[in-house]
Parts: C-alpha cells; sequence; structure tokens
C-alpha cells in the first residue's frame, strides 16, 4: 500500500499563500496612505 506524504509540500504553500498575502496587504495599505480619496465611504 502506498502512502503519500504532502504535509512539507502543504505547509510550503501555506507559507507561501501567507507571505503573498502580508506583501499585498503592504501595498494595498500602502496605496490607500497615498490616495486617500479610494477609500470606501462606508
Amino acid at each position: 500500500m502506498k502512502t503519500q506524504k504532502h504535509t512539507s509540500t502543504t505547509k510550503l504553500i501555506a507559507s507561501f499563500d501567507n507571505t503573498l498575502k502580508n506583501i499585498i496587504m503592504s501595498d494595498l495599505k500602502a496605496i490607500k496612505a497615498k490616495t486617500p480619496y479610494l477609500t470606501p465611504a462606508a
């Protein structure tokens, strides 16, 4: 019986996703700080 272990790949993908999300969010915050008229008027 074959057993496939994907935990290291899953952890790598999760780490990549979190890093990418942090980069995108920091970029978005920087853009919003420079252009306050882009913020939604809730």
